[in-house]
């Protein structure tokens, strides 16, 4: 029989804390003048080459962040999980959300989630496969009582997020979990497909399509500055990577391609640990995490690159 840790009581209902998954960044909370400090352990985004090209119906971030992170709990070696369970108290944890206001914010991302869409291409030695279904089989749960929610993956999904043998890429959760745009969450993934290189060049009718926003932004100019412009603003300020774009030397008048140079910086390892505290200081509601919790993690085996 376990240990009996204790509960946080939020006002409306109480939470196990040995249902906290260890694999989590956890925060600072003052709940009933008790203050508890959680950090981040291993949270690893892994997708399939393809999956991380997906095209798709727009997401808002919180329903972005969602799906990022249950993709995180899961093992891309192995089989998806039957159902995915998923805790406002892990959820705020992992990105640095006020708690108070967290069940809403998740309850409202899997209704998001439910009506999202997305579309890619598999491909292997012996072909290629194309992709278009919803994020998630059917609509998910909101277990009120408990905080949570849960929701299984598509079927069709399974094949960018599990068993992934021909091709894919990692990086660590925390590196997006100071973005605030669905916008810049999915441009690091399209650059960080390919890190190796530090360079891609892109059609600006497929960068769109991959961002949700098909058929928007008609003008070139309007494109650059309502997107691009403050989208690679936002990563070199909130994230790992270091973004320079141009444009791609147009065909005649009309420019259709855009340039991106980009490089990861140095990243600091953490010194996990999960402390409880009598005296916390009420923090403000932010979006942001702490710099101080960026660190370096190779989850599924030395020849893996994780950034």
């Amino acid at each position: 029989m376990r240990k009996k840790f204790g509960y946080l009581s939020t006002g409306n209902e109480e939470i196990d804390l040995l249902c906290i998954p260890h694999k989590l960044k956890l925060t600072q909370y003052r709940i009933n003048g008790v203050g508890f400090l959680l950090k981040n352990c291993e949270l690893v985004v892994t997708k399939s080459l393809g999956l991380l090209d997906a095209k798709g119906s727009y997401i808002n971030p919180l329903a972005h962040k969602l799906v990022l992170y249950a993709i995180s709990k899961v093992d891309p070696l192995k089989p998806l999980p039957k159902e995915m369970h998923i805790t406002a108290l892990e959820f705020a944890g992992a990105f640095n959300l006020p708690l108070k206001y967290c069940y809403e914010q998740l309850y409202n991302a899997l209704d998001k989630l439910w009506v999202s869409e997305v579309t890619w291409t598999e491909k292997n030695k012996d072909g290629s496969w194309d992709y278009d279904c919803r994020w998630i089989q059917r609509r998910g749960k909101k277990i009120k009582g408990a905080g949570a929610i849960s929701f299984v993956w598509a079927e069709e999904v399974h094949a960018g997020l599990s068993k992934i043998r021909n091709g894919f890429k990692s990086y660590q959760l925390q590196n997006i979990a100071r973005l605030d745009t669905s916008h810049a969450i999915r441009l690091y993934e399209i650059l960080i497909r390919y890190k190796d290189s530090g360079y891609r060049v892109i059609s600006v009718d497929d960068i769109k399509e991959m961002l949700g926003i098909t058929g928007k932004y008609p003008l070139i100019n309007d494109f650059k500055r309502y997107v691009i412009n403050p989208t690679v603003k936002h990563i070199n300020a909130k994230t790992n990577l270091r973004v320079k774009w141009n444009v791609k030397e147009p065909v005649g008048r009309k420019i259709t391609h855009l340039e991106f140079k980009f490089k990861l910086e140095n990243q600091l390892k953490l010194n996990l640990e999960v402390k409880s505290v009598k005296k916390a200081s009420t923090q403000k509601a932010s979006l942001e995490t702490d710099e101080n919790t960026k660190n370096l993690v190779d989850k599924y085996g030395g020849k893996k690159e994780v950034i």
